[in-house]
């Protein structure tokens, strides 16, 4: 017998990831670029300055990643915690070294 789900159910393993929604955000932002004091002038100054207009976008996401902790010897949330820091920590240095630090 399959169990049934409700709109918003799921079923996840422990350390499964799912994206339970997200936003995406536009503006259009206008920059006004100019050569320092020639831009200042009036009536000249405009040959001196541009504006142009982009747009951004901001995108953020909701992801959750449930943890089971009563396993049979499962890591504490706190030993868990601390060995996702340090991976995340290790990755971080692997990908882009801190100034004057050598690799391991």
């Amino acid at each position: 017998m399959q169990p049934r789900l409700g709109a918003g159910e799921r079923y996840l393993s422990s350390l499964e990831t799912v994206c339970l929604g997200g936003f995406v955000g536009k503006r259009d932002v206008e920059v006004t670029e100019q050569v320092p004091l020639l831009g200042d002038i009036p009536i000249l100054g405009y040959l001196f300055r541009s504006t142009s207009t982009r747009t951004e976008v901001t995108r953020i996401y909701v992801l959750l990643r449930p943890v089971v902790l009563d396993q049979e010897g499962a890591p504490t949330l706190e030993e868990h915690a601390r060995g996702e820091r340090e991976e995340a920590r290790e990755e971080l240095e692997r990908l882009a070294p801190a100034p004057g630090v050598q690799g391991r």
